[in-house]
C-alpha cells in the first residue's frame, strides 16, 4: 500500500517544561512531559526526540552545563530518530555573536565530539519558523515510515488524512 506522506498526520508533542515552544503550523500539537528532548511525536515518544536550542543555550551547554546535558545526550541513545536542532546559524558560533567567554573552536570541537559519541545530529535553522518546520517535516516522515513498517493505517474521514 502507497501511502502519500503529506497526508500524514502525526501529533508533535511538547514538553511542558519547553518554556518558549517553537509554533507548529501544520500539524495539532499537545503538551506532555518527555523523557527525555524538547520534541516528539505521539505515539513515538521513545523512538523520535528532538531537543531544540538557541544559541546561547548550546553555547552554555558546552561549559557549565555539559555534564547534565551530556547525559542527557545519553538517553537518546535508544532513541531512533533524535536530533538537536539549533535555532541560530553557524555563523553565530563562529564569529562569537552569543554571550560567554567560551572559544568559537571549542564549541566547534564539543559540537564534533557529542555527534561522533551520541550519534546525534546537530542542525542550525536560522529562525525558530524554521526550526518548527523542519521538526515537521521530520515527524512527517518518521510517521509515515512507521506507519509502512506497521502495515497498518487508520483513515481520519474528518480530516481527509493518516492521524496517529
Amino acid at each position: 500500500m502507497s501511502i502519500d506522506p503529506y497526508a500524514v498526520r502525526p501529533v508533535i508533542v511538547v514538553d511542558t517544561r519547553e518554556q518558549t515552544p517553537l509554533e507548529f503550523g501544520r500539524y495539532p500539537t499537545c503538551r506532555a512531559k518527555l523523557a527525555t528532548g524538547d520534541y516528539s511525536i505521539k505515539g513515538f515518544e521513545s523512538e523520535f526526540v528532538v531537543e531544540r536550542k538557541t544559541i546561547d543555550d548550546l553555547v552554555g551547554c558546552t561549559g557549565k552545563g555539559r555534564g547534565r546535558f551530556e547525559r542527557e545526550l545519553g538517553r537518546l541513545r535508544g532513541v531512533t530518530f533524535s536530533r538537536i536542532v539549533v535555532v541560530g546559524r553557524q555563523s553565530d558560533i563562529t564569529d562569537h555573536n552569543y554571550h560567554s567567554t567560551r572559544e568559537p573552536k571549542s564549541i566547534w570541537h564539543t559540537l564534533g565530539a557529542w555527534e561522533a559519541r551520541y550519534a546525534v545530529p546537530v542542525l542550525f535553522r536560522a529562525t525558530a519558523k524554521d526550526a518548527a518546520q523542519l521538526i515537521e517535516w521530520w515527524a512527517m516522515w518518521f510517521a509515515r515510515e512507521a506507519l509502512k513498517r506497521a502495515g497498518e493505517v487508520q483513515v481520519c474521514e474528518e480530516q481527509k488524512g493518516v492521524v496517529l
